[in-house]
């Protein structure tokens, strides 16, 4: 009624109420919640958390209501640490693309050119990924970092062959396609980021 069915605009206006009122979802609490539940970077805003996640406008709007739903639910009985406890309880293991994932961003930090070559699908500009590493004392702590938070992989084909990876430190989510048996990261945005730092 108010918002003609858009993601979007159903989101704003979400927004709009829990801020300028005191609704079960206002606070930092609810947004804390939405980010550990999707596996995504905690300070996240809700709405960049269900607008990532979800595959398609429908599936959005059904993200939308099963998260308030289930949120509003559990804290009629849990504490605030309850809560996002539980949240991260119902993470579910980390796949293939994921772990590959993890491979390819470790070895960025450390310049591996072997390792990246084999991970990524072929790009003309390809050796600027392996030409920016960090001195190893500091690529050693920012893997550390790395390897402690959330990466989550997202279906964008119904075969499940292609996917896009929201991680930690990452600007944007990073597209993945499984060919010929092994995954492989697409690596046009990352290039095109680094060539236009240069």
């Amino acid at each position: 009624m108010y918002t003609g069915g858009s993601v979007k605009e159903t989101l704003a206006f979400i927004d709009g109420y829990r801020f300028g009122n005191d609704t079960p979802i206002s606070g930092r609490v609810f947004d804390r919640y939405v980010c550990v539940r999707n596996s995504c970077p905690s300070n996240y805003v809700w709405a960049y958390v269900i607008n990532t996640c979800s595959q398609d406008e429908s599936d959005a709007m059904r993200m939308i209501e099963d998260t308030i739903t289930e949120f509003i639910q559990l804290k009629e009985r849990m504490s605030e640490d309850e809560l996002i406890q539980y949240a991260s309880e119902q993470l579910v293991e980390e796949s293939d693309a994921e772990k590959i994932f993890r491979q390819f961003d470790a070895a960025l930090l450390t310049g591996n050119e072997l390792t990246i070559r084999q991970l990524i699908a072929d790009h003309r500009d390809a050796e600027i990924l392996w030409k920016g590493a960090y001195p190893e004392d500091v690529a050693i702590q920012l893997n550390e970092i790395s390897s402690g938070q959330r990466v989550k992989s997202i279906p964008l084909s119904a075969d499940g062959k292609k996917v896009k990876i929201i991680a930690a430190g990452w600007p944007f989510p990073i597209e993945m396609n499984f060919t010929n048996g092994e995954w492989r990261i697409n690596a046009e945005k990352i290039i095109a980021l680094r060539m236009s730092n240069k």
